[in-house]
């Protein structure tokens, strides 16, 4: 037995026995550091009841109504510019893996349906060429070439679950990251009849043949919808063989943090975000990693709570990598930066305004207040008090346009200099975000 799979070992004889479905209990919190996440692990295994419940009320809730409005504003901005909600490993679930070994060093509790009925839009599979594809590529969460891969699912069956939302969801589009470990042309080969059989035309495609760079700078996601795609395939290099290279975009030029010592708007960083590219910082909760920092060949991160994807959504990180999300955790509710809680009411009225730092319907008569006005280079001010018919041209008589925060960053902007002043933004009832 090696030391990972003993050391799991012990973490399933400390699970208490009131772990039970439909509950979350907190028993293995007074395990040894490197002991309690493989414990949770087990312990959360058998919550699916409760699971679902809590899935399919967040989708009733505000919470998922304002986090797909607010993905529609960033629709038409490239791509090193949009935001998505994320998850980090988001293959490695209690709730997915089954009776893998790596179940037991999850990174999340919801299957990867489930993470894209509560609002997530961007998915990272680690896939291996495991026992020289003895059962095809596999999707596990291994370090080097395959050590810790078990009995984990192959590609095409994990593929064919993303199918079946997308199917539900043709109007979405999903960011899909494929961390290779596919070794070489078999497998890159074996993992495109995958692709093929089971995403089919529903994938954005590179140029043939070629290693092509994820276009950061031009493509968005209205581009790919109205390609008649839903998902943009990318990857950590270029591959061995054409066909992989005419599936799957090369951005290993991103910046990628795990967040230590970030700083909240408008500080920033430590490292701020790099205009042109996507940025992504994720959290890393497993004990494989938290084990390996105690001899010094990785680093424990902070973690991504609540107040810090708040944080990272104000600075304008890109992607923002969760581990272990779920709707009452908060943290889906905290990286939602526009509409406050109950909006947008059906009889509060047609015309959104900025009040008391969140977003509300208002009828768009009857009043006057200032509008958001956007600079050329970025910078927002406010007009005189105008009525909403008159904030476009009261915008324009100062160099700037009438405009709505299309990102968490352009609403902190927008937010400090607003101050508590109640302001027209740009967005009507019917338009793309209300």
């Amino acid at each position: 037995m090696g030391w990972r799979a003993a050391v799991l070992t012990m973490a399933m004889l400390i699970v208490p026995a009131a772990a039970q479905a439909g509950e979350l209990t907190d028993g293995c919190a007074g395990a040894d550091p490197l002991l309690s996440q493989p414990c949770r692990g087990v312990e959360t295994a058998a919550t699916s009841s409760a699971r679902a419940a809590e899935v399919a009320a967040f989708e009733r809730s505000w919470a998922a109504g304002a986090l797909a409005r607010q993905s529609r504003l960033g629709d038409r901005l490239p791509l090193a510019d949009a935001q998505w909600v994320t998850t980090h490993n988001s293959f490695n679930s209690t709730a997915q893996m089954g009776p893998a070994l790596a179940a037991l060093d999850a990174n999340q509790q919801l299957t990867l349906v489930e993470q894209l009925r509560v609002g997530i839009r961007s998915l990272e599979l680690d896939v291996h060429w495991f026992l020289d594809g003895a059962r095809g590529p596999v999707v596990c969460h291994g370090t080097g070439p395959d050590l810790g891969c078990s009995t984990e699912q192959p590609l095409a069956p994990i593929l064919r679950e993303i199918r079946g939302w997308l199917e539900a969801h043709p109007d979405e589009v999903v960011l899909l990251y494929l961390e290779s470990h596919l070794r070489g042309e078999p497998g890159e080969t074996a993992a495109v009849q995958a692709i093929d059989a089971e995403l089919g035309s529903r994938v954005l495609r590179p140029s043939e043949g070629a290693c092509t760079a994820l276009p950061v700078g031009s493509l968005t996601r209205d581009a790919v919808r109205r390609a008649g795609k839903q998902v943009v395939l990318v990857s950590n290099g270029c591959g061995a063989s054409g066909g992989w290279r005419a599936r799957v975009f090369d951005w290993s030029d991103r910046e990628e943090e795990r967040p230590v010592g970030f700083q909240p708007f408008p500080a920033c960083g430590p490292h701020l975000p790099g205009l042109g590219r996507l940025v992504r910082y994720y959290e890393d909760s497993t004990f494989v990693t938290r084990a390996a920092s105690y001899g010094d060949q990785a680093t424990v991160d902070d973690g991504i709570d609540t107040a810090t994807a708040r944080n990272m959504t104000d600075c304008g990180v890109d992607l923002v990598g969760f581990d272990h999300i779920v709707p009452s955790d908060g943290r889906l509710d905290a990286v939602v930066w526009t509409w406050g809680p109950g909006e947008p009411g059906a009889l509060g009225g047609d015309c959104a305004v900025l009040t008391g730092g969140r977003w509300a319907a208002r009828p768009c008569a009857g009043a006057v207040r200032p509008a958001a006005c956007r600079a050329p280079d970025g910078s927002w001010s406010l007009s005189p008090a105008v009525s909403a018919s008159g904030a476009r041209a009261a915008c324009a008589a100062g160099g700037a346009a009438f405009a709505v925060p299309r990102t968490g960053r352009e609403g902190a902007l927008l937010r400090a200099a607003a101050g508590p002043a109640e302001t027209w933004l740009a967005l009507r009832r019917g338009e793309p975000g209300f």
